[in-house]
């Protein structure tokens, strides 16, 4: 019986040791977006922005507030933006709400940041407003973390990377990347050495 026993706890640390080898999941890293909130947006509409963009990319996303003041410099505004990144944080993602005069969604590649008009996407009055509206805001929000990352446009019209010229084609397109455009984001990932978290 002892020899067992002795036996079975030789089999455990020799298997720990091996495991051991391995990157301990303290030590992870896992891909961090900042979804950065400037101006008054929906506060359910950026939750819902948020659980999305975690649930599709399998980011971690943290959201921050920033006041952009009007008549600020489009600089000004990106620095601020940038300014509330965490280390280690792929982009950050501001969703400017009433106040902020932005188009659709622009990008600063080399800041890593990404603007997105929340007012410019709002359909006009008659309509479902909120759930239209902030499906579009997801849409987009997916779109510019993945050309962050080094995605380009996709021509599939149900991808999330579809480059969209209307209100329409917006409406009609996913809000998930297609499967050749989330092997790609895979790839990326893996790349930098990131965990995706899969949930």
């Amino acid at each position: 019986m002892r020899r067992v026993a002795v036996a079975l706890a030789l089999c455990v640390l020799i298997a720990s040791n091996l495991w051991g080898s391995e990157v301990p999941a303290a030590q992870e890293k896992h891909p961090s977006v900042a979804l950065v909130v400037a101006g008054k947006v929906n506060k359910a509409g950026v939750e819902a922005v948020q659980l999305h963009l975690s649930r599709r990319l399998f980011v971690v996303v943290h959201v921050e507030k920033v006041k952009i003041a009007a008549g600020i410099s489009a600089d000004q505004a990106i620095s601020q933006i940038k300014a509330t990144m965490k280390a280690g944080d792929l982009c950050a993602v501001c969703l400017g709400g009433d106040g902020c005069p932005w188009p659709r969604l622009s990008l600063v590649e080399e800041k890593q940041v990404a603007m997105i008009g929340v007012s410019a996407l709002k359909p006009p009055a008659g309509e479902k407003l909120d759930h239209t509206w902030m499906r579009r805001v997801r849409k987009e929000s997916v779109r510019a973390v993945c050309l962050m990352l080094g995605l380009k446009d996709c021509a599939f019209p149900r991808c999330a990377l579809l480059n969209t010229v209307n209100d329409t084609q917006l409406d009609d397109k996913g809000d998930t990347p297609c499967p050749p455009c989330y092997k790609s984001l895979q790839k990326i990932m893996k790349e930098r050495g990131l965990k995706p978290i899969y949930r």
